[in-house]
């Protein structure tokens, strides 16, 4: 199987994995991942942030009594690992703040595990050029070790 390919498998299934953890919560969950944002999700962003002209995450949930919000990047990993974002990722998670979560989905290939982040920016991301599978070389990135996302779930 080629790498494409296996992290087109793993991101699917941390996707499947996360849209079911939302729905265990009694929250409405739309994958936005293809960038196909909801006009209701396009609305949510310009009431909280509405100097954002990009926006890019993958999941928006609402709780269906309160009409609180999640923004949700998901990140899959065969088993554990660092995970990346890009600028546009970035950038999102700064202007949404607190209801910009990132969920790190650990162990795809065997019994995925959820973990959630609450404005993952507040953490020390690493910046680094490029990623030699999705960008091109000139757009930075910004990495997190596995140990950060362990260390943000026990300390959030």
């Amino acid at each position: 199987m080629q790498m494409k390919d296996k992290r087109l498998e793993i991101d699917a299934v941390a996707m499947a994995a996360a849209m079911r953890y939302e729905l265990s919560r009694g929250w409405v969950a739309t994958d936005v991942s293809s960038g196909a944002h909801s006009d209701e999700a396009r609305a949510a962003v310009r009431a909280l942030a509405p100097e954002l002209r990009q926006i890019s995450f993958a999941i928006f949930s609402v709780e269906p009594k309160t009409k609180h919000v999640r923004f949700i990047e998901v990140k899959g990993r065969s088993t554990s690992g660092p995970v990346e974002i890009n600028e546009k990722e970035r950038l999102t998670a700064l202007g949404l703040r607190a209801d910009y979560w990132l969920y790190v989905v650990f162990d795809c290939r065997s019994e995925p595990r959820v973990l959630s982040i609450q404005n993952p920016m507040r953490l020390h991301w690493e910046p680094y050029p490029g990623n030699q599978y999705r960008s091109s070389p000139s757009e930075y990135r910004y990495t997190l070790s596995s140990e950060q996302i362990i260390t943000a779930i026990a300390d959030p």
